[in-house]
C-alpha cells in the first residue's frame, strides 16, 4: 500500500510510509485520519427505521395523490367525450350543408354509440352509410333530444334541443337550435 501524506519532502514521506508498513498500522492510521474506526458504522447505509419512515411517507403521498389524479383523469375524460360529441354533431351538420349524397344528415345516440346517419330521420336512414362511433359507457344522456337531423344545404335542425351529458357529479349541456347552431 502506498500512503501519501503532506511532508516537506519526498524522503520524509517515504520514511513515514516505511514506518507504517513496518508497524502494520498503515490501514489503522489511514482509517483514523479519514474518520473511520473499527466499530464506527456511520455513513455505511440506512437503518431499518429510516427506511420504514421513508416508505411510510411515500405511502401517505401516494394515498393522497391517487384520488387527485383519478379525479383529474375523469374530468379530462368527460371533457374529451363532450368535445368529441360536439365534433360529431358538427360533422353531421357539415355533411348536410355540403349536400353529401344530396340528402339530409343527422346524429343519433343509440345502443351506446354515436351514429352519424344519412336520411330524413334515424328510422328511415340508409343503414349501410351509418358511421358508428362508440360512446364512453360511463356517460349517460338525458334531455329533449337523442336524435338530431340537419336539412341538406341549410342545416336547419329537426329534433333541436338540449342534450345533457352526465358522468358522476359532472354534467354538460350541448344545445342545438333550430338553425343548426351548436352551443356547449
Amino acid at each position: 500500500m502506498v500512503y501519501y501524506e503532506a511532508y516537506e519532502n519526498e524522503k520524509n514521506a517515504r520514511v513515514r510510509e516505511q514506518k507504517l508498513k513496518h508497524d502494520g498500522n498503515a490501514m489503522r492510521e489511514l482509517k483514523k485520519r479519514v474518520g473511520l474506526s473499527q466499530g464506527d458504522k456511520s455513513g455505511a447505509g440506512f437503518t431499518l427505521m429510516e427506511l420504514l419512515v421513508v416508505l411510510g411517507l411515500f405511502a401517505i403521498l401516494l394515498g393522497a395523490g391517487v384520488p387527485i389524479t383519478l379525479g383529474m383523469y375523469r374530468q379530462y375524460s368527460f371533457h374529451s367525450e363532450r368535445d368529441m360529441l360536439v365534433s360529431i354533431i358538427a360533422k353531421a351538420r357539415t355533411q348536410a350543408l355540403s349536400n353529401v349524397n344530396e340528402a339530409p344528415h343527422g346524429l343519433a345516440i343509440a345502443g351506446g354509440n354515436y351514429i352519424i346517419f344519412e336520411g330524413a330521420d334515424y328510422a328511415s336512414r340508409v343503414q349501410s352509410l351509418d358511421e358508428i362511433i362508440p360512446a364512453n359507457p360511463t356517460i349517460t344522456f338525458t334531455g329533449s333530444t337523442s336524435e338530431i337531423t340537419f336539412a341538406q344545404l341549410t342545416a336547419d335542425a329537426t329534433g333541436a334541443g338540449t342534450l345533457t351529458m352526465t358522468s358522476g357529479n359532472r354534467t354538460a349541456d350541448i344545445i342545438v337550435n333550430n338553425e343548426g347552431r351548436i352551443d356547449w
